[in-house]
């Protein structure tokens, strides 16, 4: 007998669903590309508990009749391939004909659809993947399909979806893609009866843009317009001011399909240059129009991913795209019109920020003088505290780079030239004893100089105070407790933003956060952290936010002490601020006698050490 056997049509599909439908959102995407192929210009999109026990997409495309709406269901069945060459040239969203046969496998379907020339419509259900009727009924031109009760036969799959608030994001995030990448079509979300988004489709980019990202963008687009005969490119990037420490807020659509592409994104990044700090990447929404046969979409079946056949001249063609538009004026920003429905949001000539003012530091006043004092103070528990002095705006280049960014990016600046680091005497880092010791200056107003015993030290005031700070507060011998907002911080969150925030709330609130939910994706702070007498803001909270977007795995006892690290590294005093010399003494002081690590948070070196014996070899005095 033999012991390989054709596979029951049912579970043949539900194997194939696995590979399309991976959760309520595969779902969503699915109708939503069949909608906007069958030339919709509204698409409603409703979901219940993430999706997981009701999703309905509505549209008024051009609708099928009682034959298609039935043989839509049957797998490989498609109206967007004719041929075989067709498969070589893919116009539509939708190809492959699998979506409604797996969707229809793992939940329970009913759809309704009707086109203009038929007298009335067509309404289908199922169940399993089984069709338990098809009857006339009365509906509009289009189609709506309802999904309920995703994976009801498959347990194991279900049981593999995450809660419903994060199910219901990567729906969100979706549709938010598609409401960039097709402004000319209205989109509406509703979850749970709440409308989350629901976009004018007046074919304006910016009003789009603004309603998915709000009005911290819209003051730094710059508007992406370029054509070399082959590849169109249009669209808008943003300005380093708005740069990310993730590529969330990238979006890039190829023949108005939402792709994910690291060859476009290191495009585009490579256009900005040294504009953009490392680890930092660009916001960009850009749509790319190239000749179909140029671009292969069917690499699979979630379709979000594609290969061109020429990544170089592509990836060219983005990173001069970009470049012209950084290089470009600022474009003032206009919107005439108003929102004809409450849930649109739009701003009107949005300026730019005023330009921030330059610490001076040729001498220290007598009022920064008392700050540094009080910092002083507040630090070591002789004085009540007082506010930490703001930190410089100014970005000095020391030797080869500059020491401002090598903080933001925790990389060590140089402090010689590269035959001295080459060299046998390379200053080194060291401990150094409990014996007195002599400071004898500062360089750059960064470096300080001090000697002891037989070896000169230098130290860089802002890993040594940073260092500080952080042990302070690790060791609790500094204030960290919430405070009470007079005003209520009211933050929009992206999608991504709004899950990771979902899924770890239980941290924000150790941190000294106090959260409650103030609309959709929006929060409201009423509390948040103290640390070093200094009340946190929307920025700190966004600092944690990335902390977890880069770590999946992130604990609340690290991502409590990432958070330290990030109030030490702003808190402390900066390179280029002139500091008094009996603040280095006392925090040297400080290091001596508690047995402080010589690094900073990030791994730094708090100070370097040349001996006596060294310098003497340098200038050839022993040998």
């Amino acid at each position: 007998m033999s012991k390989i056997i054709v596979l029951d049509k049912l579970i043949s599909n539900k194997i194939a669903a696995g590979e399309v439908v991976e959760r309520p959102a595969s779902v969503i995407k699915e109708l939503v590309e069949n909608s906007i192929d069958a030339q919709s210009t509204a698409i409603a999109i409703e979901i219940v508990d993430g999706g997981i026990t009701y999703m309905r997409v509505a549209d008024n495309g051009v609708g099928m009749d009682e034959d298609d709406a039935k043989t839509a269901f049957l797998r490989h069945a498609t109206s967007k391939l004719k041929s075989e060459e067709d498969l070589y040239a893919i116009a539509s969203l939708g190809f492959r004909g699998e979506a409604l046969a797996s969707i229809a496998a793992v939940s329970k379907v009913s759809l309704k659809t009707h086109t203009d020339s038929a007298e009335y419509g067509t309404a289908v259900s199922i169940s399993g993947g089984i069709m338990e009727s098809v009857l006339p009924c009365g509906c509009p031109t289009g189609t709506t399909i309802e999904v309920k009760d995703l994976f009801y036969n498959v347990p194991a799959r279900l049981k593999f979806l995450k809660a419903a608030r994060t199910e219901a994001s990567y729906i969100i995030d979706y549709v938010a893609r598609m409401i960039l990448a097709r402004p000319d079509i209205s989109f509406k979300l509703t979850s749970n009866g709440k409308v989350i988004y629901h976009s004018r489709g007046d074919s304006n980019l910016k009003n789009a843009i603004y309603s998915v990202h709000g009005a911290e963008f819209m003051p730094h687009l710059k508007e992406v317009s370029y054509n070399d005969g082959a590849i169109s490119i249009t669209g808008y990037v943003g300005t380093e001011h708005i740069s990310r420490s993730t590529r969330q807020h990238q979006s890039v659509f190829v023949n108005g399909r939402y792709i994910r592409s690291a060859l476009i994104s290191q495009a585009v990044s490579e256009a900005y240059d040294t504009r953009i700090m490392a680890g930092r990447f660009p916001f960009f929404v850009l749509s790319v129009k190239i000749d179909y046969s140029e671009v292969d979409v069917n690499v699979h079946p979630n379709k979000m991913e594609v290969r061109f056949r020429d990544e170089h001249r592509v990836s060219a063609a983005v990173t001069e795209a970009a470049k012209h538009a950084l290089g470009a004026s600022q474009v003032p920003l206009y919107f005439v019109e108003q929102p004809s429905t409450p849930e649109t949001k739009f701003i009107a000539d949005e300026s730019e920020t005023e330009a921030p003012q330059d610490i001076e530091a040729a001498n220290i006043s007598e009022d920064t003088q008392q700050k540094l004092k009080s910092i002083h103070e507040f630090i070591y528990g002789k004085a009540e505290p007082s506010p930490i002095i703001p930190e410089s705006n100014t970005a000095e280049v020391f030797l080869s780079d500059s020491v401002e960014k090598a903080e933001e990016n925790d990389l060590p600046p140089v402090f010689f030239s590269p035959k001295m680091q080459e060299s046998k005497y390379e200053p080194v880092q060291l401990s150094f004893g409990i014996e007195p010791f002599d400071v004898l200056g500062c360089a750059f107003n960064s470096f300080w100089f001090f000697t002891q015993n037989d070896t000169v030290f230098i130290v860089d005031q802002h890993a040594a105070h940073e260092r500080m700070l952080y042990e302070g507060l690790m060791k609790g011998t500094l204030a960290s407790d919430t405070q009470l907002l007079l005003v209520p911080l009211v933050v929009t969150l992206t999608a991504h933003e709004y899950r990771l925030y979902s899924e770890n709330a239980d941290i924000f609130k150790e941190l000294g956060f106090v959260i409650e939910e103030f609309g959709t994706m929006t929060v409201r702070i009423t509390a948040v952290p103290n640390v070093f007498d200094k009340a946190q803001d929307e920025s700190f909270f966004r600092d944690a936010l990335e902390a977890l977007a880069k770590s999946s795995s992130l604990t609340m006892k690290s991502a409590k002490r990432d958070a330290i690290i990030s109030a030490s590294c702003k808190s402390a005093v900066k390179s280029g601020s002139p500091l008094p010399k009996e603040f280095i003494e006392s925090l040297l002081e400080e290091y001596k006698t508690n047995e402080t690590p010589l690094t900073c948070p990030h791994g730094r070196p708090v100070m370097v050490a040349i001996t006596k014996k060294s310098l003497y070899k340098m200038f050839k005095r022993i040998v």
